[in-house]
C-alpha cells in the first residue's frame, strides 16, 4: 500500500503544479494493474494490447494494460525505481512524440487511479539480467465535476514548475478546457491556425519549434505541444498561445513560467 500511496501523492503534486484537481486511489482495479506490470516486467516489453502469447498473460493484465499508462526499466542490478520517479517519467513522456502519458496524468477529468508495479528476472532474453515495470490506471468513465474549477487550460510546465520535469529541449504542452461538462466536448478546439510565442527577460524571444496538435481522445481532446530549447533554471517566461478556435471564435491565452 506505500507504493500505491506514494504513486497517487505524487500523480497529485504534479495535477496541482498545473491547477487541476486531485485523484482519489481506486483499489478495485489493483488486481489489473498489479497483473499488468507482471506481464511487462515478465516479457521486458510494454504494449497497451498484450498478445495471449506472451508470458503471465492473463485477461486481468490485458484489462490493465488497455487502460493504464504502463513504464518499463531494466537494469543490471535490480535496483528499483519509486514509484515517483515512476510518474515523473510518464510525465515527461520523453522520447513518446504523442506525449500521451503525459495528457492522461494532466486530465483534469480524471478521478481516480489505480498502480501496480512488478520487479524481477524477465522470462526473455534481452540483454538485462533485471526489469520492473510500474502502471498507472488512466482510463475511466468516471468523470469529475469540474464546474466549480477556476480554469480554462492545463499547461505544463506553468508557475513555479520543478525543472526536472522538463529536460532541457523536450516539449511543452497546452490543453484548453472550454467546456466543463464532459470531456468530448473540448474536442472541437481548432489549432490549425495557432502562433506559439515563448519570451524572456525583456521580451527576448525564445526559438520556438516542433509546434504539433492533436484532437485525438488521450486526456482532454485537444492538445497543443511545441519545443523550446535553452531555457534557463530561475528565468520567467511568458507564453503567448493565439489564434486558438473554438465555435467559431478566436482565443488568446498568456501564461507565465519558472524552472526551478
Amino acid at each position: 500500500m506505500p507504493a500505491r500511496n506514494a504513486a497517487m501523492a505524487r500523480v497529485n503534486e504534479i495535477r496541482a503544479m498545473v491547477g487541476i484537481p486531485p485523484v482519489v486511489y481506486d483499489a478495485t482495479h489493483d488486481n489489473q494493474v498489479q497483473q499488468a506490470a507482471l506481464v511487462m516486467a515478465a516479457n521486458a516489453s510494454l504494449s497497451h494490447t498484450p498478445p495471449k502469447n506472451w508470458w503471465c498473460w492473463t485477461q486481468a493484465a490485458y484489462d490493465g494494460a488497455s487502460t493504464s499508462n504502463l513504464h518499463l526499466g531494466m537494469n543490471t542490478d535490480g535496483s528499483l525505481a519509486s514509484p515517483a520517479a515512476v510518474v515523473d517519467a510518464l510525465a515527461i513522456d520523453m522520447n513518446v512524440e504523442s506525449l500521451g502519458h503525459r495528457r492522461w496524468i494532466l486530465d483534469p477529468f480524471l478521478t481516480r487511479t489505480s498502480y501496480g508495479f512488478v520487479h524481477g528476472k524477465p522470462k526473455v532474453n534481452v540483454g538485462w539480467p533485471y526489469s520492473y515495470s510500474g502502471v498507472l490506471r488512466v482510463i475511466d468513465n468516471l468523470y469529475a465535476n469540474l464546474s466549480g474549477l477556476a480554469l480554462d487550460y492545463i499547461a505544463y510546465p506553468v508557475g513555479k514548475f520543478p525543472a526536472s520535469l522538463l529536460p532541457n529541449g523536450w516539449y511543452l504542452s497546452f490543453s484548453v478546457l472550454m467546456d466543463k461538462s464532459s470531456p468530448w466536448n473540448n474536442q472541437s478546439v481548432n489549432y490549425s491556425g495557432v502562433s506559439v510565442k515563448v519570451t524572456g527577460p525583456g521580451g527576448s524571444n525564445m526559438p520556438v519549434s516542433s509546434v504539433k496538435y492533436a484532437n485525438d481522445g488521450m486526456g482532454i481532446p485537444n492538445h497543443l505541444q511545441w519545443k523550446c530549447p535553452g531555457l534557463k533554471v530561475g528565468t520567467q517566461y511568458t507564453v503567448t498561445i493565439g489564434n486558438v478556435k473554438f465555435k467559431g471564435t478566436s482565443h488568446q491565452f498568456q501564461y507565465t513560467f519558472i524552472l526551478q
